[in-house]
């Protein structure tokens, strides 16, 4: 999969992680809800499945994330909740200046 990124889609990926959109999601969510996602992601039942997905999002919007990257931080909470949401939410954001710079 790496082979099909560029040099500032690699950048954006390793900085994700400390970037302000990863500190400002994870401000708003604590271990209980990280726990909550995690236990509701598991159980494999789509509602259940999508109520961890709106914490996720939830947790973005509070944290002013726009509404691209909301939709990533949304894939982000199913693969990993918190740090995939705040990660893909951020790595999105980042993409999208560089893009609108270019």
């Amino acid at each position: 999969m790496f082979l099909l990124l560029d040099r500032e889609e690699l950048h954006a990926i390793a900085e994700a992680p400390k970037s302000q959109e990863a500190r400002d999601i994870n401000s708003f969510l604590d271990a209980g809800q990280l726990k909550t996602m995690d236990r509701l992601l598991g159980s494999g039942i789509a509602k259940n499945r999508a109520e961890a997905v709106a914490m996720g999002t939830a947790a973005a919007t509070l944290a002013g994330i726009s509404a691209g990257p909301l939709a990533a931080a949304a894939i982000g909470t199913v693969i990993v909740p918190g740090i995939g949401t705040a990660v893909a939410a951020a790595i999105a954001t980042a993409w999208l200046s560089r893009k609108k710079a270019g």
